[in-house]
Formats: C-alpha cells, sequence, structure tokens
C-alpha cells in the first residue's frame, strides 16, 4: 500500500535514478500558473463570460452559461462561450491570461534552471514561454516538428493544449479534447513520452474532471507504464485510496506535501532537493546574475527604490548581455513592477524603456506594447524631457505597428503631433503609414490625420 504521510525525507530512489540518467520531463498543470495569479479553469470561464457580456456577446444564452457555471457544468460553460464568442474567442482569452502585473513564480524560475529533455504544460499562458530558455516551443498539431523532437533528443516545450498566439490550437471544449486526443503525431508523441521518460506531475489536482480524463486515455491508448511517474500533490488533495489508484493503474507515486499558510513553499523546497539531483551538465549557468540579483534583494531596506531599480537593471543589462535574454527581461519586470509606485515618472519610464529593448530583441512585441500602453495614461507631456518623451512615442508606435494594432498607433501619432513632432519625424511616421495601407489593401490608419484617426 502506497503511504501517503506529507514528503519530508529524500526524494524516492527511481525518481533519483531518472534524474541522474535524465530522463525526466515535468507536466505542468494550471496549479503553476494560479500561484502567479492567473484564473483557474472556472475562474477562467467566468472571465470570458464577463467578456462576452461586456462585449454584447453571450446573447440570449449567457443565463444558460451562467447556471451552467453555478452548477460546476464546466464542459457544457465552455461550449457555450466558445460559440458566443466566435472570432473574439481569442481575444478574450489574451484579456484573461495576459494580465501585465503576472511574472513568473519562483517555481517557473527553478524549473528554468535545468535543461530537461522536454517540459509539458496544459496551460495557455505565456509564463513557461516565457521563463524557459528553449529554441522550440511547440503544439500538439505541430506534427513534423514534433517527431524532429523526438528523433533529434531535442530539447523543447509543449503546449499541450495550445498556446494564445495560435487560438487554432487551444483545447478548451469537449469537442476539443477529443479532437486533440485522436490527433496521431500527439498521441504517438504522448506514448513516447509515457513510456520512455518519467513525468514529473506539478500543479495538476488529481480530483479534477479534465485531469481524471487524460489519464483514462493514457491506459487506453498506451497501456500500464513500466516506467516510474511522480506527482506533487497537496496532501489534502488526495487520499490514501486515490494514491493506490494512481500507482495501480498508472504507475504514478504520489509525493504529498503540505501547504504553509496557504503558501506552497514545500514545492519549491522539493524542487530544490530535484536540482541538487540533477547532473551538472543539465543544469543552466545563471548563477552569477541570480546572485546579484539576490543580494540587491537582501539590501533593499538599506536602498532607495531609485537606487534599487538603477542597479537592478543594470544587472537584468549585464544578464542579457551574458546571453540570458529572457531571464533578464523577467526579472527586470518583476523588479520594475515591485517599485514603480515609489520612483519618479522619469525613473520609472526611462527603466521601463529599457525593459522594451529587451523585450523586443526577443521578440516579446505584445508584452513591450502592452508596457507602454499601461505607461501612456500618465502626464508623460509634464514630466519627461522632450527627447525621452519622443523616444517614448517613437516606441509606442512601433510596437503597434509590431502587433498589428490601429488602435495604439492612432494614439502614438496623436501623441505625435500634440508634442510637436518636427515635420520630418512626422513625414516619416505618414510614409510607414502609406505603407501598410498600400500593403493590406486598405486605409488601416489615415496619414496625416487630426486626432481620433483610426479609419
Amino acid at each position: 500500500m502506497t503511504d501517503v504521510s506529507s514528503f519530508t525525507g529524500p526524494l524516492p530512489p527511481s525518481l533519483v535514478e531518472q534524474l541522474r540518467r535524465m530522463r525526466v520531463v515535468p507536466f505542468i498543470g494550471a496549479g503553476i500558473s494560479v500561484g502567479a495569479g492567473l484564473p483557474d479553469w472556472e475562474q477562467l470561464l467566468r472571465e470570458l463570460l464577463g467578456y462576452a457580456n461586456q462585449h454584447g456577446l453571450s446573447g440570449a444564452d449567457g443565463a444558460q452559461i451562467e447556471e451552467a457555471l453555478a452548477t460546476r457544468q464546466f464542459e457544457l460553460a465552455a461550449e457555450g462561450l466558445v460559440k458566443r464568442l466566435g472570432p473574439h474567442f481569442s481575444d478574450g482569452m489574451a484579456l484573461a491570461l495576459r494580465k501585465p502585473n503576472v511574472a513568473p513564480t519562483t517555481v517557473h524560475q527553478l524549473l528554468a534552471r535545468v535543461k530537461w529533455p522536454a517540459v509539458i504544460t496544459t496551460n495557455y499562458d505565456d509564463l513557461l514561454p516565457n521563463v524557459l530558455q528553449t529554441s522550440r516551443t511547440l503544439t500538439w498539431k505541430d506534427d513534423s516538428e514534433l517527431g524532429a523532437a523526438l528523433r533529434r533528443g531535442e530539447s523543447h516545450l509543449l503546449l499541450a493544449h495550445g498556446c494564445l498566439d495560435r487560438p487554432e490550437t487551444i483545447v478548451l471544449t469537449v469537442a476539443h479534447y477529443r479532437e486533440c486526443l485522436r490527433h496521431a503525431a500527439y498521441r504517438t508523441y504522448l506514448k513516447v513520452m509515457c513510456t520512455q521518460y518519467t513525468l514529473l506531475f506539478l500543479g495538476f489536482s488529481f480530483t479534477d474532471r479534465d485531469v481524471q480524463g487524460l489519464l483514462e486515455d493514457f491506459r487506453h491508448e498506451f497501456g500500464h507504464a513500466e516506467i516510474p511517474h511522480f506527482a506533487l500533490t497537496q496532501e489534502d488533495q488526495v487520499g490514501q485510496l486515490r494514491a493506490d489508484n494512481l500507482r495501480t493503474n498508472f504507475n504514478i507515486q504520489v509525493v504529498p506535501y503540505q501547504t504553509e499558510n496557504g503558501q506552497h513553499f514545500a514545492v519549491e523546497r522539493i524542487l530544490g532537493t530535484i536540482i541538487e539531483s540533477c547532473p551538472a551538465e543539465q543544469i543552466i549557468d545563471k548563477a552569477a546574475g541570480f546572485q546579484e540579483i539576490t543580494n540587491l534583494t537582501n539590501r533593499r531596506a538599506l536602498l532607495t527604490a531609485e537606487e534599487y531599480l538603477n542597479q537592478f537593471a543594470t544587472t537584468c543589462r549585464e544578464l542579457a548581455r551574458l546571453g540570458y535574454l529572457r531571464t533578464s527581461w523577467v526579472a527586470l519586470a518583476q523588479g520594475l513592477d515591485e517599485v514603480k509606485n515609489e520612483v519618479p515618472l522619469l525613473c520609472r519610464v526611462t527603466h521601463t524603456l529599457a525593459l522594451i529593448d529587451l523585450l523586443i530583441a526577443d521578440e516579446q512585441y505584445w508584452s513591450a506594447g502592452r508596457r507602454l500602453q499601461e505607461l501612456s495614461g500618465l502626464p508623460l507631456k509634464e514630466h519627461l524631457p522632450p527627447d525621452l518623451l519622443k523616444e517614448f512615442v517613437c516606441t509606442w508606435f512601433e510596437t503597434g505597428i509590431a502587433n498589428y494594432d490601429p488602435e495604439v498607433v492612432a494614439q502614438a501619432v496623436n501623441l505625435a503631433r500634440e508634442i510637436n513632432f518636427s515635420e520630418d519625424m512626422l513625414s516619416a511616421v505618414d510614409a510607414r503609414l502609406e505603407l501598410l495601407n498600400f500593403l493590406h489593401g486598405a486605409p488601416w490608419i489615415t496619414p496625416g490625420a487630426p486626432a481620433g484617426i483610426s479609419a
């Protein structure tokens, strides 16, 4: 019988052996993203319903969707929402899951310290893609890429239920789940992962119906697993019967832990032990930069907010210079959010623009645009010197172009006219807009128009 007493000692020997052989693949569930402040499945559906109501899209089904949510018929609610949102579905998902003040947690950062053979997640958000140092991010629809990753043994991230930038890959309804699990390349991929690697489940509640369905599909398609798998699970969410069922039917050994005042610090400690068990060649060396950030954090009380942010930004730029671009902007975003309301606006804008440079270098145009959009509502004209204000406007304009966002472009152009850009600069802006209109075959934004210039 499986002992489900809370984890206090060394890792299970079979897990340590698989870690040493570099045969462990983290399988990340919604709990990890919820810990960062993102919605769980029920909250996500409620936010989608709120979006539908706000935009007049819920129609006569709105009350029925609300009733389905109230009675926890989440699959039914999801079906109704996807149907009602139609082409607006991707916008609603992005609004719910791309929140400006949400950043990767310590668990995300710990996962990023190891070059895993693969990381699999059922989450749709950007937190893992943003923090993991991997050049390959795949979805269940990427048939040839999935095969190539397996053949070549390339480290990769699989967004098993799709990603926000590719709404056709998002798996939310029963029909979506059915299509996904019937996809031949994806089934083959999961079979390889289940039979050749140890899966380490994090952030899953095995009482969730979707997780139970996934496990049943695994057993139906792939039979009993011979390779051991493990699940870090909150102690009060798994009983002896469930633990025995997971071991007997799926060869998943539960590693239970206790929360501390509602916090999951034990997961961080267990992950730290897991990392220590990995071979040295599997650890991504970011020690120097992280140590300096830790030192700064420890000295925070001795520094003014502005001194802290100045030193933090310098450290992050050095991390980027060493090649850890994504790590650097994630860290700088966290540091900036920590003190942004304590520093002068000039300081905040200066370091936000430094963050934008890192985001654009990593092609994170959407996140860059959101950061600038957040600043645009502040009294910039009254507090910024002309050169910095012009730099802000030009950068804001460029992110609007990169995101193909007419509203942002229009706002940036309006601000450019308000602060009296030179005629040469305005002419250059108009030329860019004329080129876009020519390429897209319609007047996207009208060059030379006054404020309120959306076509």
